[in-house]
């Protein structure tokens, strides 16, 4: 999975720093920065919900598999399971 920002508390206060220091340079207004600050939030769930896509066709194959193996017993051993 993705490792996000709370993961890696350095690269979110060498990030927070360099924000700061660009403020304090006024290369960036307090504006922009709450903007910048506001976008990154706004990312984090998408970025991470696209992380997670990458998990799901393994997991469905482990499933399938499953069932398939299931499907594959002799009817007796069904029913045995279903009970």
């Amino acid at each position: 999975m993705l490792w996000s920002v709370i993961d890696c508390p350095d690269v979110a206060s060498d990030g927070l720093f360099l924000l700061m220091q660009q403020v304090i340079d006024k290369t960036l207004s307090i504006d922009q920065a709450g903007a910048f600050i506001a976008i990154m939030l706004l990312l984090i769930m998408p970025v991470s919900r696209l992380a997670g896509v990458s998990h799901v066709p393994g997991l469905m194959q482990r499933q399938l598999e499953q069932l398939f193996a299931v499907f594959d017993l002799p009817q007796y051993q069904r029913m045995a399971l279903s009970a």
